[in-house]
């Protein structure tokens, strides 16, 4: 890290999860050892990293002045190699950290940069003082800063999703594609199945120029709306008018059709027909003819291939397929 960064964590003022203090204490203090290990152990389990800062102290108010470390204490970690001997004793698998002395305002601090584990969390592999402990798993807690063995769910779930995306990003590296595993978009995209065998509805439309739009979330959860009567509700919100166009066209003279997890709307407007169904899952796929081909009933307007992009929404993310023909 650079000195400002350095810098600024000295003079925080106020410790963090990813940031924690140690008053001035020699590395050769055996239970300031113990302690020491323990948090750089559940620095390493925190997605990246964390810092100790050696040479601030908590004062009885609660608040932290940074005084600095006095010489002798100094001294005792100059050695990095040797602490990181004592360090990989108690680690497994190892830890991955640095330190560095910087002086700041006249005084000397010790900073200790922790790197997150690199693809499984790291386990304490033996007894010591300070509560260390075998097979433990350390970690900073969210709530309240502080070093402790896992405290609850929260936190053993964070650090086992951790790690899964580590593993998952390594064999996405390696060229890995599972076999058999269906995709959330390979899902969405089953879910047009039955929509698309609505042949004649659809070979009626794609006789000349027509609009396809296709409007789905990144991730396929089959009810993610809870009723087919929400599904309704939604789509009323959300219609737009143009020059008194809505889009999609929903109204309540309109017949609005319902399936097991889907409703839909056919509309028949002079010679122009379109469709329109929206699922539970909250993908949105609707087809409609070209006016201007319509009119003139010639050769189709030739238009872009295809248009995708990422639109925002209240629940999440989406992806948006707009293809005319």
């Amino acid at each position: 890290m650079d000195y400002e960064e350095s810098k600024n964590y000295i003079e925080a003022g106020k410790e963090g999860r990813h940031l924690e203090y140690k008053r001035s204490t020699s590395w050769k203090d055996p239970n300031f050892k113990a302690t020491l290990t323990k948090s750089i152990l559940a620095m390493s389990n925190l997605k990246d990293g964390g810092v100790i800062v050696i040479g601030v102290e908590k004062q009885k108010d609660g608040s932290y002045i940074a005084k600095g470390i006095k010489l002798e204490h100094l001294k005792s970690f100059r050695n990095e190699d040797e602490i990181k001997m004592y360090i990989s004793n108690f680690a497994d698998p190892y830890v991955d950290f640095s330190i560095e002395i910087l002086q700041n305002k006249g005084s000397s601090f010790v900073l200790i940069d922790v790197k997150e584990f690199e693809e499984i969390p790291v386990i304490c592999k033996r007894n010591g003082l300070n509560h260390l402990k075998e097979g433990v798993i350390f970690i900073r807690t969210r709530r309240h800063p502080e070093t402790m063995q896992i405290p609850s769910q929260t936190e053993m779930r964070e650090i086992v999703e951790l790690a899964i995306d580590k593993g998952t990003l390594k064999l996405k590296k390696r060229g890995y594609k599972p076999k058999g595993v269906k995709t959330h978009q390979t899902l969405l995209d089953n879910q047009l199945t039955s929509f698309e065998l609505m042949r004649e509805t659809l070979n009626k439309i794609k006789s000349c120029g027509y609009w396809r739009i296709n409007i789905r979330p990144l991730n396929f959860e089959k009810e993610m709306i809870t009723s087919l009567s929400r599904c309704e509700e939604i789509i009323e919100n959300a219609v737009v008018k143009l020059r008194g166009w809505p889009y999609p066209v929903f109204h309540h003279n309109l017949k609005i059709q319902k399936g097991q997890d889907w409703i839909q709307t056919i509309g028949r407007f002079e010679d122009e027909t379109e469709i329109w169904r929206f699922f539970q899952s909250s993908q949105f796929i609707h087809y409609f003819a070209l006016r201007e081909d319509w009119e003139m009933f010639s050769s189709t307007i030739k238009l872009p291939t295809a248009i995708t992009t990422k639109l925002p929404t209240p629940a999440d993310s989406c992806l948006v397929h707009i293809r005319a023909s």
